[in-house]
């Protein structure tokens, strides 16, 4: 299915951009991040099934020729360019990583405090 959307054009004989609506294909990021975000946000807030049913219709609207549509689909932009953002602080600052050592650390440190207070270290076992 075809979408039109709005696109700058020069006007050749005055030199100014003037609004053209050209036919584009939805992306696919585009479609599915919103179905995913409004999916998971109901899921949180109402269930699955409500959640399931949210998802299908913003892909559905996303798709439509209307203005809810280039809503949606804006909106789906939105979530892929915060998505990108996200992805470039987390390769950054590698915050998964120090979240995970930081646990492994803690845990290291209360077996060694229980172990020391049970006096038997063949009572606690590490996982």
């Amino acid at each position: 299915m075809r979408i039109l959307r709005k696109r700058k054009k020069q006007n050749r004989e005055q030199g100014e951009m003037m609004d053209d609506y050209g036919e584009e294909e939805p992306t696919l990021a585009e479609l599915s991040s919103v179905a995913v975000a409004s999916g998971f946000v109901t899921t949180i807030v109402l269930g699955p099934l409500v959640g399931v049913g949210v998802a299908v219709t913003a892909a559905c609207v996303a798709i439509s020729n209307t203005k809810a549509g280039q809503v949606t689909r804006q909106a789906g932009s939105k979530i892929v360019g915060t998505k990108d953002q996200i992805t470039e602080y987390e390769r950054k600052h590698q915050v998964v990583e120090r979240s995970r050592m930081g646990v492994i650390h803690g845990c290291e440190f209360m077996a060694k405090k229980l172990r020391s207070c049970s006096g038997s270290k063949d009572d606690i076992v590490l996982i």
